[in-house]
């Protein structure tokens, strides 16, 4: 052994080099294939397929976003010949060169637009100079005589007023073109400046990714890198389609995508989770609550939370280790899981496009054909007019919160809200004014008095009748609310009229203290009077606003 490193040493240096076999370094031109999309962010798997070189060859991925956590690579790939995977690293670089290409586009044609703003401003410059000279050949008079005639044949003064006047009204003519296609140009300069504000993420760093394979024998390989990356979201968007003479509804979840992480997604298979990455992964951990009149020195025994992401990153120099892992045919991608027991998902039909431009593009989810229950519900002490409900329950995966645009008969009617949709659980969703049910009411009695020994009392008593009448052509609920005064203090009493009127199927609706509800089923063109009554007193003398 010491004989073989003696000969080494008097091996020249380049000779030594031309010896040690170099590592093949293969640059991977890749493209997004997948996207899972999180309301918070995203996950995104980049592709290659390149030849492989039997021996440790290295394929580098250039120019991934630099938000992307080291620590949220992965590389998985397969191949025609024995492939692993040794080792994976990456590394931030500085971004020297020119912008990024769509961001370098958008440069280039705002700058193009300003040119031909200048331009329009110096023709329009050129034909104010030629509108002066002419306002100036009109202002030189013709001589004149000593007896005041002008010096010319009369007959050229008209050509000479027409050949002004002619070249004046061309030259405003002119000026006006020049005004219309400023502000037109005005416009586009304005829409091309917020578009390139949005391309633009202002990153001067990229990430490397170097992968370092073993390949017994030279092939095709396919790679895929896949990391997370903030600037994405996702929100969902419900359109509801009520058809009253079917009783049906149609649900359909739609999702507004966005995406500013300085990557266009092109023709990529797109999946929305409900799921927050982001969020952590541990709860923050209990601690004792120590109360005195001294300082209590912090417990040795507290856990502490988990380091960074950035912190592991920086303690592991931006290297991630993966174990050997023998190659394995690639194989079909199947349909993922639509929903799971902690998280729902859906997968959009199809590769789609979304560009880094940070404006919602809206894709279909899902469609959901319910059976609804109609329902009608009035509260004529607001407003005497009814209003159609559909009382749906959710019989699938839960839903997530979102806008709902209320659409009856094809017709907008409104919009409203999901806080949030469990399975199994019921929501009431309006859908307007219902003209086939009338809701009037009429003042019965308003009396006013005193009581108790000297009059020391005053008391309130009111009636009310409200009339429904339903018009539709088969069986519907109707609900009526009303309300009671709720007493603050004491000595303030109310009272229902419960000898006189209607008893209500509900009280404090909801929790609403003093909200009463009658829920009944009405059959075709059935009236029916609900009687609203109740007494307040109060000690005489005391201001009760409205009594």
């Amino acid at each position: 052994m010491r004989r073989l490193t003696l000969l080494l040493s008097l091996v020249p240096p380049a000779v030594l080099l031309l010896t040690v076999p170099a590592l093949a370094e293969l640059t991977a031109v890749s493209a997004v294939t997948r996207v899972t999309v999180f309301p918070d962010g995203a996950r995104v798997t980049r592709e290659a397929v390149l030849r492989i070189p039997a021996g440790d060859p290295v394929v580098v991925f250039p120019d991934l976003p630099a938000a992307a956590p080291p620590d949220s690579l992965q590389v998985t790939g397969s191949g025609d010949a024995p492939l692993t995977i040794v080792q994976v690293e990456s590394r931030q670089d500085f971004l020297e060169g020119p912008a990024p290409e769509r961001e370098a586009a958008l440069a280039d044609a705002l700058q193009k637009l300003l040119d031909r703003r200048r331009e329009v401003d110096d023709r329009k410059s050129a034909l104010q100079k030629q509108l002066a000279f002419i306002d100036s050949v009109a202002k030189v008079a013709p001589p004149k005589t000593k007896e005041g005639l002008l010096v010319g044949a009369p007959g050229d003064w008209p050509a000479a007023w027409t050949s002004i006047g002619k070249g004046a009204e061309a030259t405003y003519a002119a000026i006006r073109a020049q005004d219309l296609a400023a502000r037109d140009l005005d416009k586009r300069i304005d829409k091309a400046r917020r578009e390139l504000n949005r391309v633009r993420t202002g990153a001067t760093r990229r990430l490397a990714v170097r992968v370092h394979l073993k390949a017994e024998a030279d092939g095709n390989a396919r790679l895929a890198v896949t990391y997370q990356v903030p600037g994405a979201s996702w929100s969902p968007v419900y359109d509801a389609r009520l058809d009253t003479e079917a009783a049906a509804l149609a649900l359909e979840l739609h999702a507004d995508v966005r995406q500013k992480t300085g990557e266009d997604w092109t023709d990529a298979l797109l999946t929305l989770s409900t799921a927050r990455p982001t969020a952590g992964a541990a709860m923050p951990e209990p601690v004792p609550w120590f109360i005195g009149t001294a300082p209590v020195p912090r417990s040795q025994g507290v856990l502490r939370a988990p380091a960074a992401p950035e912190e592991l990153a920086k303690s592991q120099g931006f290297m991630l280790q993966l174990d050997e892992v023998a190659a394995v045919p690639a194989k079909e991608e199947t349909a993922e899981t639509v929903s799971g027991e902690f998280a729902l998902s859906y997968r959009v039909a199809g590769p789609r496009t979304v560009p880094a431009d940070g404006e919602p593009h809206r894709f279909a989810a899902e469609v959901r054909d319910l059976a609804v229950k109609l329902a009608v519900r009035a509260n004529p002490q607001q407003e005497e007019r009814a209003y159609l409900y559909a009382v749906l329950t959710n019989d699938g995966a839960a839903l997530p919160a979102g806008p709902v645009n209320l659409f009856r008969e094809g017709t907008l009617v409104g919009r409203t809200a999901f806080t949030s949709l469990p399975t199994g659980d019921e929501q009431r969703l309006p859908f307007g004014p219902d003209d086939r049910v009338t809701v009037t009411q009429k003042v019965d009695k308003d009396l006013s008095g005193k009581r108790g020994l000297f009059g020391k009392v005053r008391r309130v008593e009111r009636r009310r009748v409200i009339e429904v009448t339903s018009f539709h052509t088969q069986p519907v609920e109707i609900t009526v609310y009303d309300r009671l005064p709720v007493p603050r203090q004491d000595p303030i009493e109310v009272k229902y009229l419960d000898s006189w009127a209607t008893p209500p199927t509900t009280t404090d609706w909801e929790g609403l203290k003093g909200v009463i509800a009658w829920s009944e089923r009405y059959e075709p063109k059935e009236k029916r009077e609900i009687h609203v009554g109740y007494t307040v007193t109060y000690p005489d003398g005391w201001n009760v606003p409205g009594f």
